[in-house]
């Protein structure tokens, strides 16, 4: 019925429900071909699932159902009931089976990667043993139900990698790669997750998080063909303005290192500082460079929402500069979708993806210019990014405690931390410049806003490079949580 556009009728439901006998386990290989047939109908599941539903054959077929029916979604990007949006998950699924080996392990996947919603924990890792058993229920081989098992676990694996993870560290790739193992089982979690994504709704899958994760998704393809570890890519205007302003030759007037003090390197990774002359006008007292030293461009992303811009910023390397970029955009009323942070020679380079709270997208040249006076010290961010929250935190209801949380063996040279809040005026600036203490370099940032929900991961070393000490890493702690503040829970 659901391959010709059709829907059972009532009387057909209502016999079926009434005459038809359990099925036996394992499913004979019909039944699994007729399951398989019905996910890959396209828009004809939709009312046939939902009548099969109804007439309770559904939960019949799979008890592990009752615990996810209509029940909610906690998430901002979900736009259905967790139920709901498995069968949409399977519906775009239908649409990408072209792209996979096994189309019906991608079908299957789609109809239960969610299931996990209904136990108490992390609903993939839960959701594993739960796709396993109804793998085995349904007839599969041991080796295709643990694969289904696997996609459960690992089906937001590319998407909170691309958008949370800086591409730059190694242990990022080397992650997804140990994970995936074969170009065969990535195949089939690039398409649920994509389908996943789209069935969530369009912030689960912008052109943004597309891209991201295409390029990991491509990149991992290259590692498991035998080919080295490649680049990742980076943004157009991050290398326009790259190129127009050339890292290897900084502006005229640059100096990144604070005055008197000159940085040397002896070996990889292990600076030390020397006494060095000033140079008139090349820095103020903090280090911080000139007006030539900062360059800004505004732009807008190919194929994005509307009313969202790209701000790209290149400054010399500096503890400040993350959080002060991210105060002058909270102080032009720009909220930031996603930003990321990372180095070029001796600069830093941000991107960000910002929506305008008011009329007007952003200014690149107020915007560089209140950016170099700020490091400068002539312009006082925290003083008037403290009034606005105060002003933004008598306006919002009580929200979810903020959680701030040390994430382990995902980097093998430098300290995670992921910082998840309620979204507000300045929020970014605070917790980067509590980062920002004596003997703590934030290496680079991946920033997101999935609705009002924050999720700020930062990669943090010490001054020689090096992840953090065990005593650093309880200061960082409290200072995010501080920055927060102290409602952040104890996870750590």
């Amino acid at each position: 019925a659901a391959q010709a556009g059709l829907v059972p009728g009532p009387r057909t439901l209502a016999r079926l429900a009434a005459e038809c006998p359990p099925l036996p386990e394992p499913w004979p290989a019909p039944a699994l071909d007729a399951l398989v047939s019905l996910l890959g109908a396209g828009p004809g599941i939709v009312p046939v699932w939902d009548a099969l539903e109804a007439a309770g054959l559904v939960v019949r077929w799979f008890p592990e159902w009752e615990r996810i029916r209509y029940r909610a979604t906690r998430t901002p990007v979900h736009r259905h009931t967790v139920d709901r949006h498995l069968v949409e998950t399977a519906l775009v699924a239908s649409r990408l089976t072209r792209r996979v080996t096994r189309p019906d392990l991608l079908l299957l996947a789609a109809l239960v990667h969610d299931l996990g919603k209904g136990v108490p924990g992390d609903h993939s890792a839960a959701g594993e043993p739960i796709a396993v058993a109804l793998g085995r229920r349904l007839g599969l081989s041991e080796d295709d139900a643990a694969t289904l098992g696997r996609l459960v676990r690992h089906h937001l694996l590319l998407p909170e990698t691309a958008t949370r993870r800086d591409p730059d560290d190694p242990a990022t790739l080397a992650t997804v790669v140990d994970a995936v193992g074969t170009r065969e089982f990535l195949e089939l979690l690039a398409c649920l997750t994509e389908a996943d994504a789209t069935a969530a709704g369009p912030v689960a899958w912008s052109p943004l998080r597309s891209r991201l994760v295409g390029d990991l998704v491509e990149r991992t393809r290259q590692v498991l063909a035998g080919a080295a570890p490649p680049e990742p890519k980076r943004p157009t205007d991050e290398l326009a303005l790259l190129a127009e302003l050339d890292c290897r030759r900084p502006p005229v007037g640059w100096d990144p290192t604070p005055t008197g003090r000159a940085i040397t390197t002896s070996q990889p990774g292990a600076a030390t500082a020397e006494p060095a002359t000033a140079q008139p006008g090349a820095a103020t007292p903090e280090g911080i460079p000139n007006a030539g030293s900062v360059a800004v461009r505004v732009g807008a992303p190919d194929g994005d929402a509307a009313g969202l811009s790209t701000v790209t910023v290149l400054a010399p390397r500096g503890p400040r500069v993350l959080g002060v970029v991210a105060g002058v955009l909270a102080l032009h009323r720009l909220d930031v979708r996603s930003a990321s942070a990372s180095t070029a020679g001796d600069a830093v380079v941000l991107v960000w993806r910002v929506v305008a709270r008011r009329g007007g997208g952003p200014d690149a040249v107020r915007l560089r210019e209140d950016v170099t006076r700020a490091l400068g010290g002539s312009l006082d961010l925290g003083e008037r990014l403290a009034a606005r929250a105060a002003e933004w935190r008598g306006r919002v209801i009580a929200h979810a405690r903020p959680r701030v949380e040390l994430l382990r063996e995902v980097s093998a040279d430098a300290t995670v931390l992921e910082v998840r809040a309620h979204d507000e005026a300045g929020l970014l600036h605070r917790l980067a410049t509590a980062l920002s203490g004596p003997g703590v370099v934030i290496r680079s940032a991946v920033v997101e806003t999935l609705g009002s929900e924050a999720i700020d991961v930062f990669y943090l070393v010490d001054d020689a490079g090096a992840p953090l000490s065990q005593a650093a890493e309880d200061v960082v702690v409290a200072a995010a949580r501080a920055a927060l503040d102290g409602d952040a829970d104890d996870a750590s």
